[in-house]
Parts: C-alpha cells; structure tokens; sequence
C-alpha cells in the first residue's frame, strides 16, 4: 500500500463515520467533505419560515476565520441582504448544488460574523453552533447561537426545537416579522459539510 492509498481510504472512512453520526442525529446527507468532518469546526442550521426548507453545514475553524476576515471590508447591508437572498433561493429549490451550498455557507459566515450573536459567543470561541431563521414576509433574518459539540452536529430534533421555541417568542414579540402558517414544522433536513 501506498500512502496515497492508506490515506483515501482514510478519508473514506471518515465520510461513513460522518454520515453515520448524521443519520442516528436525524440529518439527512447531503455533501460530505471527508477532509472537513470530524474536525473542530463551526456549524450553521438554517430555517426559511416561509417554504419550512431546513439546512445546516460544518466548516472548520480555519476556513469559518477566513471567511470572517474576507468579509471584513463588505459593507454590513450587503452581507445580510446577500445571506437573506441565499437562504431564499436554496430554499426554494433552484438547483441546490456543492457551489450553491458554499455560497450559502460563505454568506451565513459574513453575516453571523456581524451579529450580537456572534459577539456574545466570543467569536465562536464559546459555542460554535449558529442558527439562522429567515422569516419571508418581511426578509428579516434572525440568529442566534447554541452549545454543541465542537466535531458533530447537534441532533436535528434539538435543533429544530431550539428553532421553535425562538419562533414562538418572536410571534409574541415581533408579529410583524411573521406570516401565518398553519404548519410551522420544518421539511426533513439536509447536512452539508464545507
């Protein structure tokens, strides 16, 4: 055996172990990067209310803080406008593909990074899971963070209950942000890692 082959067949091993924690975590795979799983990373669950379309993704720490400071010198109203938009059109399902779905990890990055939630965290450093709801009616995004383990996903089910907990005070507290929906449970969710 060759070291080119020891270390495929590595990284092959890694993807069935990141899928298999996927799947018994209650997400459906999606694109798995077998050199960016099951290592210290950042997470990002996404929720568009409007279609119940659910997404998350792990990027390592390095990429997530290069990102981070790429995104530094665009103005903050692109960067939400632009993660809004993303969130958008992955949700309504034109043609979710690997490119798309860095886009969208790429745009949740710039956008967190400006967020209180983001600063609350110590920059990631204290809880490294991020959710971000995108209420259609009115294209308002709104984040916030969770504990979660620094290599795997939080189980979907935690997840989503975190989500409707923040939805549900923010149909107290911000009516205006939300349309009413007869059912406000999310679609089966997808899992990508960057």
């Amino acid at each position: 055996m060759d070291a080119a082959s020891v270390q495929s067949d590595f990284l092959a091993a890694r993807a069935k172990t990141a899928v298999t924690i996927m799947n018994a975590t209650g997400w459906q795979q999606g694109i798995v990067n077998a050199e960016c799983v099951s290592v210290d990373s950042v997470f990002f669950y996404v929720y568009d209310y409007q279609t119940k379309w659910i997404w998350c993704c792990s990027i390592p720490r390095d990429a997530f803080y290069a990102v981070v400071k790429q995104s530094e010198a665009v103005d903050q109203s692109h960067s939400i406008a632009f993660c809004g938009h993303m969130i958008d059109e992955c949700a309504a399902g034109n043609g979710l593909n690997p490119d798309k779905e860095n886009e969208l990890a790429i745009a949740l990055t710039a956008y967190i990074s400006i967020t209180k939630s983001y600063q609350l965290t110590d920059c990631a450093k204290k809880q490294n899971h991020f959710v971000v709801i995108r209420y259609g009616a009115t294209d308002t995004l709104r984040p916030f963070a969770m504990s979660g383990p620094a290599r795997h996903l939080v189980p979907a089910e935690f997840v989503e209950a975190a989500m409707q907990k923040v939805i549900a005070m923010d149909s107290q507290n911000h009516p205006e942000w939300i349309e009413s929906h007869e059912n406000s449970s999310p679609r089966p969710a997808s899992a990508t890692t960057a």
